[in-house]
């Protein structure tokens, strides 16, 4: 159970620092959609407006043989402000282009900020670098008359005009009706309560654990206590016992772990109430192996579409996290198989 305990234990930190990365990392408000189909950008605004949604970003990623094309209408800060950037006079005009760093290297041989532009779509001014980015994001809405598009994305602030919270699942329902139909999404909030969610699980557990262990190790510190109030009962009275110096000792024992085994009880009921009160726009019934396993191949089909139309910000720092995991669940198993090799090796041995 000690060992039990202890890679309990390297999970909650894993777990900890995963909350508290896509915590700090990525706004709860925010839902990042993938459509199934192409919406114009007016039908896209005109719904948002429905919606009372004041602020989104609108992204189509469009084919192109030169460079990796995006083309936007609506507020682009959504994307910039948690990215890193180097910029020079950003106007938000259609004659402004804002570039990856990525694509600057492999393209050109100098910083082209504050500098002019010229690709098959027209003349730009280069007035933002996003830094470990290879896109090229364009707002000339005209692009989109004579290309194709890959892909489209929306991210929207889930958050009204005035300030009120706005729910996740009716907006998805809303677009569908003025036809946008979302293929894939995440929402911020879903991810960063998942991760508190398991953290909060993670630490039941633990508390359960510590709480057998200190009931079995109260039960023997009680037997003890009885057992020698038991051989002393006709030659000590009832006051001189307990203020016997091994006996005092072992009292405070027992008051101690039995108030630390209250305090874990008061924490894991508080621990229960919130994660009951952290609530998701999707739920999984763990009780029922359908639902389990239809929520592990909507995953599957949420990653397999990012590999196929490229990973954004969260969905790669998703998959990075799901790598740690398993990547510390294999030290695991192998430390524990390697120490059962040389146990059977040494009772060979022997």
């Amino acid at each position: 159970m000690k060992k039990l305990l202890t890679y309990i234990g390297v999970f909650i930190v894993i777990t900890a620092f995963m909350f508290l990365f896509f915590s700090k990392n990525f706004p709860t408000d925010i839902a990042e959609l993938c459509l199934n189909g192409v919406a114009n950008p007016e039908q896209v605004d005109k719904a948002m407006k429905e919606i009372s949604i004041y602020d989104y970003l609108n992204i189509y990623d469009i084919f192109s043989c030169d460079e990796n094309v995006s083309v936007y209408s609506g507020n682009i800060n959504i994307l910039l402000k948690k990215s890193d950037i180097e910029e020079h006079g950003i106007t938000f005009n259609d004659n402004e282009v804002i570039m990856g760093d990525r694509y600057i290297e492999k393209q050109f041989k100098y910083n082209l900020l504050g500098e002019r532009y010229i690709s098959s779509f027209g003349e730009y001014d280069v007035n933002c670098i996003i830094k470990n980015n290879d896109r090229v994001y364009y707002r000339d809405l005209n692009i989109l008359q004579n290309t194709d598009v890959k892909s489209q994305k929306i991210y929207l602030s889930l958050i009204s005009e005035k300030k009120l919270p706005i729910n996740y699942s009716n907006t998805v329902d809303i677009l569908k009706y003025y036809g946008i139909n979302v293929s894939k999404s995440i929402y911020y909030a879903d991810v960063i309560n998942f991760y508190q969610k398991l953290l909060i699980l993670l630490l039941i557990s633990a508390l359960v654990i510590v709480f057998i262990k200190l009931v079995a190790y109260t039960k023997n510190s009680a037997k003890q206590l009885l057992e020698f109030q038991s051989s002393s009962k006709y030659d000590l009275e009832l006051r001189e016992f307990i203020f016997k110096p091994n006996n005092i000792k072992l009292i405070l024992k027992v008051f101690f772990e039995v108030l630390i085994q209250i305090l874990i009880g008061v924490a894991t009921l508080w621990l229960t109430i919130v994660f009951l009160n952290t609530q998701m726009s999707y739920g999984v019934d763990f009780t029922s192996l359908k639902s389990i396993t239809d929520s592990i191949n909507a995953f599957a089909r949420l990653i397999k579409y990012y590999i196929a139309n490229g990973f954004t910000n969260i969905s790669l720092a998703i998959v990075n996290c799901i790598i740690i995991y398993l990547l510390t669940f294999f030290v695991i198993l192998i430390i524990n198989a390697t120490k059962i090799i040389i146990k059977i090796k040494e009772k060979k041995q022997n």
